[in-house]
């Protein structure tokens, strides 16, 4: 029973090491966003951006090993809660559409490349050119305490 105990916590410590980016397209002038913005953004409340441009929310499938802790940690729900929040938004005229789903990150970051108005969580940097890593809470991705590291 030891045994399996301690193989359960390696697996809990392992899925929490992780490090989302967000980048968007190297001609938005945005550089830093908010822990608390950027909840809002991929809950549907905040869907435009200071230009008044509509926001393109982009996640990473939640096959992925960043998705669903960035869920859980920044969001604040389970991956089906979610999902059903979403729904409701959607249902409810409050936003055009979930955010679209990449399957890797480059797919992403040529996405975002392409859209000034996308913004994409990730797991990693991306080699695509066309997309800044934003600062969040003012930190740099590889400072110790940027907020989403988990």
């Amino acid at each position: 029973m030891t045994l399996l105990a301690l193989l359960f916590s390696i697996e809990v410590a392992r899925a929490e090491n992780v490090r989302v980016v967000v980048i968007v397209s190297a001609t938005n002038s945005i550089t830093d966003i908010s822990s608390v913005d950027l909840r809002a953004i991929y809950l549907g409340a905040v869907t435009r951006w200071p230009t008044r441009r509509a926001i393109l929310p982009i996640i990473l499938t939640t096959k992925s090993r960043e998705t669903p802790v960035f869920i859980r940690r920044i969001i604040r729900m389970s991956d089906l809660d979610y999902a059903q929040h979403w729904i409701g938004v959607v249902f409810r005229g409050q936003a055009a559409s979930a955010p679209l789903v990449a399957s890797s990150v480059d797919e992403a970051a040529r996405f975002v490349s392409a859209h000034p108005e996308a913004i994409a969580v990730v797991g990693g940097i991306p080699k695509e050119k066309g997309v800044r890593v934003l600062t969040v809470d003012l930190k740099s991705h590889d400072a110790p305490d940027y907020p989403l590291r988990w």
